[in-house]
């Protein structure tokens, strides 16, 4: 066999064919890429759908890998928002095109994996919260970082540092503390303000504050509310809802109060709402109940109010 002398061309002629074959098939993967007639019949319609869904597949991959790899990164630098509805959005991006069941499947992981980081995040605030106390961090100096989100040496903050900040100086907050911490809210991101608002529910603020009941407060974690004009409007906003009556006056926080007497004197209240503040006033003062309660600064306020 081996000095077989039509061994040579029975070699050449079968690796010649078996060239012819595979041009041919390239030739036919072409023709049905591009969608050319030809002698292709069903074939060329079904190797066009199956190079459409594995590109659209392979798209989708490449989508959500980016959308991952910017998305997580974003958010432990410190500028990513909102990390459950981030995740769906950019779920439904990367999954576009490939059906609701594969889109479900990605929002599921993308979520999942948002979780996750949200849970790590969390966590080094705590850590951080944690080494403020050990450092024995000045409150004065919290209150700064938590506003303004830079160290006493100027520095910017991380958003774990600031988010930690922003939860020690709520926890010890006046009214008036937490105004400030609201009214430089616009420079915080949404995980941040979530942060501010959490701390400040878990404070009893709104029984001191009652122009931040539960929509008020709502607006803050969504960033509107970010300047001390909006504030006072809120104040006057419950003066006109009947939102201050002599029980809830007589705990008022004292700056709370102020604001008050700012609103009625400036005529933002109602005649009818006003006279009956006035009157509230008047009757939590001369409340023997209250006298346990409140506080001179407080009843500077009322006696204010009711003149």
């Amino acid at each position: 066999i081996v000095n077989n002398k039509n061994k040579g061309p029975y070699d050449r002629t079968m690796k010649a064919a078996q060239g012819w074959q595979k041009d041919r098939k390239v030739m036919q993967q072409t023709r049905a890429a591009e969608g050319k007639q030809g002698t292709l019949g069903v074939y060329g319609v079904v190797a066009r759908r199956g190079i459409k869904k594995r590109h659209g597949q392979s798209k989708s991959k490449e989508v959500l890998d980016h959308a991952k790899t910017r998305y997580f990164g974003e958010n432990l630098a410190g500028e990513g928002e909102d990390y459950q509805s981030r995740a769906s959005e950019l779920a439904r991006k990367a999954s576009r095109g490939t059906g609701h069941a594969a889109e479900d499947l990605v929002e599921d992981l993308v979520t999942s994996e948002a979780r996750k980081m949200r849970d790590l995040h969390l966590k080094e605030v705590e850590a951080t919260v944690a080494h403020f106390r050990h450092t024995g961090q000045p409150q004065s100096e919290l209150t700064d970082m938590a506003k303004n989100g830079l160290n006493s040496k100027g520095e910017r903050l991380s958003a774990v540092e600031r988010e930690a900040a922003i939860q020690m100086a709520t926890q010890a907050a006046s009214v008036a503390d937490a105004h400030e911490l609201i009214a430089h809210s616009g420079t915080m991101d949404t995980g941040q303000r979530q942060a501010l608002v959490q701390a400040l529910r878990d404070s009893g603020f709104s029984k001191k504050a009652t122009h931040f009941g539960g929509g008020a407060m709502n607006a803050v974690a969504e960033g509107q509310v970010t300047t001390h004009e909006q504030i006072n409007q809120l104040v006057t906003n419950a003066a006109n809802g009947g939102k201050f009556s002599q029980s809830t006056l007589a705990v008022q926080d004292s700056h709370t109060l102020k604001l008050l007497a700012g609103a009625l004197e400036s005529g933002n209240v109602s005649d009818g709402n006003a006279n009956r503040i006035r009157s509230d006033a008047a009757n939590a003062l001369g409340s023997t109940s209250n006298r346990g309660v409140m506080n001179d600064r407080t009843r500077e306020q009322l006696e204010r109010i009711q003149r």
